[in-house]
């Protein structure tokens, strides 16, 4: 399949959740959510990911949390972990795609010379990765003969 725009790309990962219908009223007896539906969540999430592309600016969990108005880790871990009381599925799960859109967009990053170094570190502190260097020791057998050349040769 190929899109056009970024926009195209990101709202074909989405789908399933922007053409589900929400109820955006709160559950009562829940807490009062910033993103009320994962269809919200998802839309906002595209918007930051289109702003980054057009603007050559990196992808960040701290940039979407500031686009999403998740003004702390376990503002954003509430989604991600479930703990919504509604709709909980569908916003766990819209987490873990950001969480691979935003693991991608590192990874891409290993492939271009200006910023191969600070993906291996982003990949290795915050997201488990691990650097493998082998080093391989090959051993030969030389044999050298030193003597007189004949005086025929």
């Amino acid at each position: 399949m190929e899109f056009k725009t970024h926009r195209e790309f990101f709202e074909n990962i989405f789908r399933e959740f922007l053409d589900k219908e929400y109820n955006d009223k709160d559950n009562p007896g829940t807490w009062c959510r910033v993103l009320k539906t994962p269809k919200e969540m998802a839309t906002k999430a595209i918007d930051y990911f289109c702003y980054c592309e057009e603007n050559n600016r990196a992808v960040s969990y701290a940039g979407l949390r500031l686009h999403l108005k998740l003004w702390s880790r376990e503002a954003w871990q509430n989604y991600a972990n479930g703990n919504t009381k509604q709709y909980t599925e569908d916003f766990k799960e819209v987490c873990n795609i950001i969480k691979i859109i935003i693991e991608d967009n590192i990874v891409q990053k290993l492939y271009r010379k200006d910023t191969v170094n600070a993906a291996k570190f982003d990949l290795a502190a915050n997201w488990g990765w691990t650097v493998q260097e082998k080093q391989i020791i090959e051993n030969h057998n030389i044999e050298v003969s030193i003597g007189k050349k004949n005086a025929s040769e």
